[in-house]
């Protein structure tokens, strides 16, 4: 299994948010709503969790709870915020939302999601031929369906705005 500790700036303070357990195992944590959101698989138990940490009440509350059978395997699952998105991208161009709605389809072997808004989903496309560069590619939930390609980086800045840098 491994470990989760969270570390509180300013002042140091420790936290561990959920106690490790053999065969429990942490994907990276997010900030979502204002709370610490943190993805677990449980392969003893056979769950994945999403666990919203309460800071004021210094506790690990359950949001979701899906059957390990969900997924084919663990590669590549990930969290992401507003709205809180469960997905899994396979290394051949397959991404699959799994929660809080469910959608497959196929996309390019250089994207990877990041964000959605609504009905569009946001995925950074990039290229080397021969120069790099990189691209905003929108797409339609549920059908995958590529809407728009904007050339640029999309860039979060710390106050929640995004700017695509060209």
């Amino acid at each position: 299994g491994s470990r989760l500790v969270l570390v509180h700036d300013p002042d140091g303070r420790v936290i561990e948010p959920v106690a490790p357990k053999p065969g429990r195992f942490f994907g990276r944590p997010i900030s979502c709503g204002g709370h610490i959101q943190i993805l677990l698989v449980d392969f003893p138990e056979s769950q994945i969790r999403i666990v919203q940490y309460e800071e004021a009440a210094d506790l690990a509350v359950p949001v979701v709870s899906l059957p390990l059978t969900a997924v084919t395997d663990c590669y590549n699952l990930m969290l992401h915020a507003s709205p809180l998105t469960l997905s899994r991208q396979e290394s051949g161009g397959t991404i699959q939302i799994l929660w809080p709605e469910r959608a497959e389809f196929d996309i390019g072997e250089t994207e990877h999601f990041f964000a959605r808004r609504g009905d569009k989903l946001y995925f950074c496309r990039w290229h080397e031929d021969p120069e790099y560069r990189e691209e905003v590619v929108v797409r339609a939930f549920p059908s995958g369906e590529e809407t728009e390609v904007i050339p640029g980086a999309w860039m979060k800045m710390p106050d929640g705005r995004v700017w695509i840098l060209q």
